[in-house]
């Protein structure tokens, strides 16, 4: 993951999560400590704030998860895209990408790939169980989903997040 100058980072720390912002030196990039939470969920709330005032990046990591994932950009307020992030295993697949019309992402918290199908989870559980090789670097490798009743509107919606956040595996629309 390369952070630019400015950026905040959420990282765990016993106990709790430490909120770090990178700066550049003479020697490059280093981390400097701003402030610890108990929870993760004061911690990235925190650190999201300071880079919308900022207009810079902010970047997490969960205890459990083996990389970071980008904050701000996909919680921004004008953002296309605002529905919730599972792990991208078949279980999460099952609870939460219902049999119906949609739009899916599947990145690290930020899109890596975006699309549309006429049913999210059998089109899921094909990219979980035979994944392009463009997804197989991503860590960690999470998945988000929306049920839109039209098909213009889907369409619609999927050029709008591939303009917004130019997914690698995506050419721009």
């Amino acid at each position: 993951m390369l952070f630019s100058p400015r950026d905040y980072v959420v990282s765990p720390a016993f106990p709790g999560y430490a909120v770090v912002q990178i700066h550049k030196s003479p020697e490059g990039l280093s981390p400097s400590f701003v402030t610890d939470y108990e929870t993760w969920e004061e911690a990235s709330r925190k650190v999201h704030l300071l880079a919308l005032m900022e207009g810079v990046h902010a970047w997490a990591r969960r205890e459990d998860e083996g990389a970071y994932c980008e904050l701000v950009m996909a919680q921004h307020p004008h953002a296309p895209w605002s529905e919730a992030w599972y792990p991208f295993d078949q279980t999460s697949i099952d609870q939460h990408a219902p049999h119906a019309t949609g739009l899916y992402v599947i990145g690290n918290g930020r899109p890596t790939f975006v699309g549309e199908t006429a049913d999210l989870r059998t089109r899921l559980s094909f990219h979980r169980s035979d994944p392009s090789h463009c997804l197989q670097g991503v860590t960690p490798l999470l998945f988000s989903c929306m049920v839109a009743p039209a098909r213009e509107e889907t369409h619609v919606l999927l050029k709008r997040i591939i303009r917004w956040w130019r997914p690698p595996c995506n050419s721009i629309a």
